[in-house]
């Protein structure tokens, strides 16, 4: 009986069969920041003074932006774990040879599953001995790892019979405890009755075709689930040993060129689920019978999920430690974790016996999403309790539709960092529809702004319908045990279930690749369209590993302008397990990114965006004067680069400005040359003394060293803008006219001035002083909007039109009133760059690097009717 009316492993020939014994694996590289594909420079990016798209975070909070640190590899040995549970069946004869004609699963570490009918041969003899960790049964160059051990108690299903294929299963009591190893493990038991998977794996020693003899190698066939109502056609009911027909914990399984042969009789039908980046089998069924092996007729297995109440009882039993949860996939999963084979993306090679690990190729990551929030609803009312959103700026959060409104009720406060943020507008798609999954974004406005810090940063929007990378991360969550990354240490002692934050890595999906659960078809009555992303990966989870959250983004680090910023390319939409083993779907932001500008862009028009800005640099008219031809008139003192690192070293147009007083000069302001005879200072520089000013010095350094004094130019007149007031500091601007004109050197000329009122340069740069020593650090402007909210916040007036706000990431904020915001202008035609005054400083918040400082573009009609 046991082997007989059981289909294997065969494929026709073996030439299709696959030997346990190949090592597998691919390597697949961790998703460190992916290039834009934008080719943005960053020397020549300009930003509106008003904002025009929501392509702009990393302008916005371009200081936040950095990069992350990779995880160090290491090595173990290389043992062949893949199907450390399998176990041989074998029947001792009388001349000592041992017949192998069953096969089974080590499932606890002294017993293993197997058919029923495995428990007798044709003679009615029993089997006596299980033989595990060996791959070839019939040769010895692999028993390196092998145990033998003897069957000492046979529990037959109590209401199997022999005279029918109904539940067909049993359990072999060894003699004792197998030596646990990385090559004997036993394996775990799907309880559960859905079987989402759409293919397992079959494994054993049995023939490989109809009327071949058994291999000696161990060997696995990939066999898909196959339709009750289509496997009833093959085996109707009253046909031998199926009275009542096909059970509903009987499954079929087949291919057209592969299936299960004698000899392969209690084998496991299996998968491999991820979990803590190691691959654990998880035995689904068992293999029964079938008709005659490699005429493309499915086999029949039986489902274990209903018969695990049956196991455990039978193990208490006998004395076992079985607790109600010893068989819950995750108890099986961790208790044997450290014996498990790495999932392939993690091995980076192997050689020699040896494997070398990097953990950062793992799919799984315990990381959590920083611009994350949870969505909540007024206290007392019903509404969704999986809704998230993300952060996309200080007082912006974007979700589903579904998590915005709720049968007319809109969400009632958000929960970062374990802060609620009431919620104060929503707006929502106006073509959702309730129960669909079109259309399905919203936009919440919140009641308090988010503090932005170097470890919160609102997430970028991306734009573009296409992706930069295929990858991409997933935000989830799930049982921390079973997420993190396990060394090769010993065996889990303590589970650990609260949850954890997740984020896996997934690969976008298209065509037959994605494939949406049934469960969600309902709200999916077009399919798939232009506004879905689909994505996920194609090993299963173990059960609890993780759930995505609804709302949330799926993102990636994006290279722009030199550094990365995480990007967001669409929302958590519907799947399940975190899109591995069946696909995902998000809601693509690129596909509504026109109604988004919308909503959050004042007076948005279509098509314009930064990008677009054109600033002309070349003279255009002949009666030039000299503030209208600075570029040409210097461009011999203009420097050759070679080394970035080395662009910006100098202001050749720093001016000190000083009161001389018993033949001492104190030189208190900065100023900066912007024609031979004419510096621009802070009006509210030369009201700190007395009197105005007397002199300047043009040169950089401390001007207090005698070395300097030679530099001094008398001052001929000081002309403040008459709009000017001490105390707003509006219009703080003033002209310095000299008594007679410097001549310009390589090392002193005057600095051009920039002019474009609408635009500004993004990469501006001013020059701190720490003592004696000079730095010269970056920073970016600002909106108009964006300064005037921050410091409404603060309770600081926010400045007129003509002032701009700029941020700096630097550790230290020296500074002087009027020292000039400078944007260095590459010309690529011969690598030098020319230096345009695009700002002077009037005061910094010092511990927030946030400094406000005069518009010169504002006033250079003013500056050119002084000369």
């Amino acid at each position: 009986m046991a082997a007989h009316g059981v289909k294997m492993l065969g494929v026709v020939k073996a030439s299709v069969l696959i030997a346990i014994a190949q090592f597998l694996g691919s390597v697949c590289g961790d998703l460190q920041p992916t290039d834009s594909n934008l080719n943005e420079d960053i020397t020549n990016t300009f930003l509106p003074n008003e904002r025009e798209t929501v392509d702009d975070c990393h302008l916005r909070y371009y200081k936040y932006g950095k990069g992350l640190d990779p995880l160090p590899a290491f090595g173990r040995p290389v043992y062949l774990r893949e199907f450390a549970h399998m176990a041989a069946v074998g029947w001792t004869q009388p001349n000592g040879t041992i017949v192998w004609n069953c096969g089974g699963s080590l499932i606890w570490e002294n017993y293993v599953l197997t058919a029923a009918h495995c428990t007798v041969d044709y003679s009615n003899m029993q089997p006596d001995v299980v033989r595990l960790g060996d791959i070839n049964l019939y040769n010895d160059t692999d028993d390196q790892y092998a145990q033998q051990l003897k069957i000492v108690e046979i529990i037959r299903h109590p209401e199997h019979r022999f005279s029918s294929r109904y539940h067909d299963l049993a359990l072999l009591r060894l003699e004792k405890n197998v030596v646990l190893h990385d090559t004997v493990t036993p394996g775990c038991l799907w309880n559960d009755e859905e079987i989402p998977f759409p293919s397992m794996d079959a494994t054993g020693w049995g023939a490989t075709g109809f009327g071949e003899k058994n291999t000696p190698i161990l060997l696995k066939v990939s066999l898909s689930v196959i339709k009750k109502a289509e496997c009833d056609r093959h085996y109707r009911a009253g046909g031998r040993g199926l009275k009542q027909g096909l059970q509903n914990y009987q499954l079929c399984a087949g291919d057209i060129k592969m299936d299960t042969c004698p000899g392969d009789s209690g084998g496991p039908l299996q998968v491999k689920l991820l979990h803590n980046a190691k691959m654990t089998p998880f035995i689904v069924a068992v293999t029964s019978f079938g008709s005659a092996c490699g005429q493309s007729v499915p086999g029949v297995y039986m489902k274990v999920s209903s018969y695990i109440p049956w196991i455990r009882s039978e193990l208490a039993k006998r004395g076992e430690k079985i607790e109600e949860w010893s068989f819950n996939p995750y108890a099986c999963a961790l208790r044997y974790v450290h014996l498990r084979e790495y999932e392939d993306d993690v091995i980076i090679d192997k050689s020699d016996g040896f494997e070398t690990i990097d953990s950062t190729k793992a799919h799984m990551n315990i990381i959590e999403s920083s611009q994350t929030v949870k969505i909540h609803w007024p206290a007392g009312r019903k509404g969704p309790t999986d809704c998230y959103g993300v952060v996309i700026d200080e007082d912006t959060i974007l979700t589903l539709a579904r998590c915005a409104m709720f049968e007319r009720l809109p969400a009632s406060y958000i929960v970062h960092n374990n802060k609620t943020n009431d919620v104060v507008t929503v707006y929502r798609h106006p073509k959702h529809v309730s129960g669909s999954f079109y259309n399905d974004i919203a936009v919440l406005k919140m009641k308090d702004r988010f503090k932005l810090s170097r470890d919160f940063v609102p997430a970028c929007i991306w734009s573009a319908f296409e992706l930069p990378d295929p990858k991409f991360y997933v935000t989830g969550h799930g049982r921390l045990d079973l997420n993190i990354f396990n060394y090769f240490s010993g065996p889990i002692t303590k589970f650990q279930p609260q949850i954890a934050q997740l984020s896996p890595r997934a690969d976008i999906q298209s065509g037959e690749n994605c494939t949406v659960p049934d469960d969600y078809q309902s709200g999916l009555s077009r399919g798939l369209t232009q506004e879905h992303l689909c994505f996920g990966n194609k090993p299963f989870l173990v059960p609890e590993s993780c759930q995505m959250k609804s709302g949330a983004p799926i993102r990636r680090n994006i290279w722009r302008m030199n550094r990365h910023f995480e990007h967001f390319y669409g929302l958590n939409l519907l799947g399940k397990d975190c899109g591995f083993g069946r696909s995902a779907v998000a809601t693509r932001i690129g596909y509504h990114i026109d109604w988004l500008n919308s909503v959050l862009i004042p007076n948005y028009r279509k098509h314009r965006s930064a990008r677009s800005v054109k600033v002309q640099f070349s003279a255009v008219r002949n009666d030039l004067k000299e503030l209208d031809e600075c570029e040409s008139r210097y461009k011999m003192f203009h420097r050759s680069i070679d080394n970035e690192s080395e662009r910006i070293d100098h202001f050749f147009h720093t001016v000190y400005i000083g009161w001389r007083f018993r033949n001492e000069t104190n030189w208190i302001c900065t100023g900066t040359l912007v024609a031979r005879n004419l510096v621009v200072i802070s009006a509210y520089c030369q009201i700190m003394g007395n009197d105005p000013p007397t002199e300047v010095n043009i040169a950089e350094g401390n001007p207090n060293e005698a070395k300097f004094r030679p530099k001094a130019v008398k001052i001929a007149e000081v002309i403040v803008h008459p709009k000017f007031n001490p105390e707003t500091l509006e219009h703080d601007i003033a002209v310095v006219r000299l008594e007679r004109n410097i001549v310009p050197t390589a090392q002193k000329y005057p600095i051009c001035l920039w002019k474009n009122e609408t635009h500004t340069p993004f990469l501006l740069h001013r020059m701190v002083k720490t003592g004696l020593e000079s730095a010269f650090v970056e920073s970016y402007p600002k909106y108009n909007s964006d300064c005037k909210k921050y410091l409404d916040e603060r309770r600081i007036r926010a400045p007129d039109s003509f002032a701009f706000c700029t941020d700096t990431n630097a550790d230290y904020m020296s500074f002087s009133s009027g020292a000039p915001i400078v944007w260095y202008r590459s010309d690529k035609t011969d690598n030098t760059t020319t230096q345009y005054l695009v700002g002077l400083i009037k005061y910094e918040l010092s511990d927030e690097g946030l400094g406000v400082n005069t518009r010169i573009s504002s006033y250079v009609s003013w500056i050119k009717s002084l000369l």
